[in-house]
Parts: structure tokens; C-alpha cells; sequence
């Protein structure tokens, strides 16, 4: 198997629309049993800022030890955020690599609530993580996260 075939997608971010309000809450990447983990956002059309904290801040990543609902329950990772709020540019990617290897992390990581400025045209935004350097191998689309896996 190839080492790009042995990783694992998790949708943090379904692909969406916000205009001066939050987007969906993130889901979370069970870290667990991978060395790496890259977490990829990204813009589609882009009429305003995204960020965290009303746009204030820039996006971060944090951690949990459960896969809670509670916003308290989550602590932010120290050095894992972008250097500032992501611009009102279309069809960008911005990317946070965590080392699982050679780091003490909690085992679930998703990105802080990020929020979309309000200019009347919003901001399309997914995000992604893609974890690899499994412990054990990944056989199936399912077990990396996929509904297909087509390898030619």
C-alpha cells in the first residue's frame, strides 16, 4: 500500500454559506492510533473574513478528551492557529500540521467555532483532516474515511 492510501479523511467542515453568523460546529478528528495529523480549511467564493471570536481572532485548533458538546470542555493547542484571520480571498487553502509522534495530545482535535464576517455576500468554507502514519494498516474506503475509494 502506498503511503498516501494509508490515511484517513474526516469532514470537520461540511462545505457551507455564512454571512455574519457561525458556521456549523465542527466536527472532531479522533486522533487516536496516527502519528500525523494536517488540518486543511479552505474558501471557496469569499465576500468577508473568517475567524474565531466574532472575527477577531484567528482560526485555532483545540483538543478534548471526549468528543464534547460543551465549549468549556475544549482547550486551545498552543502554536496551532494561523497567523491571522483568513481574508476575504476566494479559492484559498490554509493548513495546521500537528506531530502525534512527538507531542502529548488529547484525542480529539477539531477547529475552535469560526464565524464569517457580515458584508451581505458571506463565505464558502469546508474543512478537512487528514490523518496518516497509522499505527495499523487501513483496508477499506470506510476505515479512512471514505464512502468510495477508487485506486488506479
Amino acid at each position: 500500500m502506498k503511503e498516501a492510501q494509508d490515511a484517513k479523511w474526516v469532514l470537520l467542515i461540511p462545505p457551507q454559506v455564512a454571512d455574519g453568523a457561525a458556521f456549523a460546529r465542527p466536527a472532531a478528528a479522533d486522533v487516536r492510533g496516527f502519528g500525523y495529523a494536517e488540518f486543511y480549511l479552505a474558501t471557496g467564493a469569499a465576500a468577508d473574513v473568517v475567524g474565531e471570536s466574532g472575527t477577531s481572532l484567528a482560526p485555532k485548533l483545540e483538543e478534548c478528551d471526549t468528543d464534547s458538546v460543551t465549549a468549556g470542555d475544549w482547550t486551545a493547542i498552543p502554536n496551532a492557529q494561523l497567523a491571522a484571520v483568513i481574508p476575504a480571498t476566494n479559492d484559498k487553502q490554509y493548513k495546521i500540521d500537528i506531530d502525534l509522534m512527538n507531542s502529548v495530545r488529547k484525542p480529539f482535535i477539531r477547529p475552535k467555532a469560526l464565524t464569517a464576517g457580515a458584508t451581505g455576500a458571506g463565505v464558502a468554507l469546508c474543512g478537512v483532516c487528514r490523518l496518516s502514519k497509522p499505527q495499523m494498516g487501513m483496508l477499506t474506503a470506510a476505515q479512512r474515511g471514505l464512502a468510495e475509494n477508487v485506486i488506479v
